[in-house]
């Protein structure tokens, strides 16, 4: 990521801050799963006309290896307005090498459960990844755990010949938010 100032040229001044700490070269989020959740919400609520998306990726140990060796996945991660720690591993490194500590492990999987049991729950989602019968069973398993969940589409993560260009555009209509 970036260093903060960075964004001058984006409507990001309407973001709610996220606190950022660089950590084996890549910027990664200190924010709690609650934070980044309550973060996402606020930005959601900003007007489309006004609004610029956050480009939100996750990092491990293995991505931060891989960034290391490969400029283009390097590069990759530096494009990231929030870059969150998706492994223990990045969360007890912070407390050992860096200047202030990440606050836990914020995992996509943990994530999902955080903006599902919120208590204002407007949110939908459309589920990507995975295989088919992984896919279709998380959908049972959070519509059953969740009974307000919106699920506005899913899909299996697996790509073949140009369907990710007709999949995307589909997903952008179905506006999860």
């Amino acid at each position: 990521m970036p260093e903060p100032d960075a964004f001058s040229n984006r409507k990001a001044r309407e973001w709610v801050p996220i606190e950022h700490v660089r950590i084996g070269g890549a910027w990664v989020a200190t924010s709690s799963r609650a934070e980044l959740v309550d973060a996402a919400v606020k930005d959601a609520a900003i007007p489309p006309d006004a609004r610029v998306p956050r480009l939100v990726f996750h990092v491990n140990a293995h991505g931060l290896s891989l960034a290391a060796r490969n400029k283009d996945h390097r590069d990759d991660l530096d494009k990231a307005d929030i870059l969150h720690a998706d492994g223990g591993f990045l969360v007890t490194a912070s407390r050992m090498f860096a200047s202030e500590n990440i606050k836990e492990r914020s995992a996509v999987t943990d994530l999902i459960h955080n903006f599902a049991s919120d208590p204002g729950n407007r949110h939908s989602f459309y589920l990507l990844g995975a295989s088919e019968q992984v896919n279709t069973k998380a959908a049972e398993v959070l519509q059953r755990t969740y009974p307000g969940l919106r699920i506005v589409g899913r899909h299996h993560g697996f790509f073949p010949g140009t369907t990710r260009q007709a999949l995307f555009p589909t997903s952008t209509r179905q506006s999860p938010t």
